[in-house]
Order: structure tokens, then sequence, then C-alpha cells
């Protein structure tokens, strides 16, 4: 069981708004291969990089389950749900990674 926290604030000094970002992230590795993890997190403006919007006060929780057949191979299978001042959405991401 592995648990993790950070937090960051950016002080724009007047010239720009201050942002802050906080999340926390908890993990449990059944075995060697597969790997739960759950965690949420906040920040002030959060920018989509698909559509181009920027939300604020956006929150996400996300559950992810990790399995690694082979030093070199990781699945992934992520579920979103995050909620900001004006919309709420749910997503799905699926991921196979090999590194070489």
């Amino acid at each position: 069981l592995a648990m993790s926290a950070a937090a960051y604030h950016y002080n724009g000094q007047g010239r720009a708004s201050d942002i802050t970002t906080a999340g926390a992230e908890i993990s449990y590795d059944w075995d060697k291969t597969l790997r739960t993890i759950a965690g949420t997190d906040y920040q002030l403006y959060k920018f989509d990089t698909v559509t181009g919007d920027e939300r604020e006060a956006a929150r996400t929780y996300y559950l992810k389950q990790r399995w690694m057949p082979k030093r070199y191979a990781t699945f992934d299978a992520q579920y979103d749900y995050e909620r900001s001042l004006k919309t709420s959405f749910h997503t799905v991401t699926i991921t196979w990674r090999l590194n070489f």
C-alpha cells in the first residue's frame, strides 16, 4: 500500500492570477504484475488539450487498473470523473505501452 499527496501554488504577483493545484493518490500492488490506483486532484484552471477549452475549479476523481505482464509491457485501464463549475463528464482511457 502506498499513498502520496502533492500541492502547488503559483503566485502571480499582480501580473497574473494565482493558481492552486492539489491532489492525493493511493495504490495497492496485488502482486508484481497488478496494481490498483485511486486518487483525486483539484485544479483552479484546467486546459483541455483536445478542445482547447479552459475549465475553472476542476475536481477529478480517478480509478486506474495497471497490469504489467512483462518488464517492457504495461496495460492501463482508467476511469475519470471530472466536475468543474460549468460541467461534469466521465472518461475511460485504455493504454497499451511497450518500453524499449
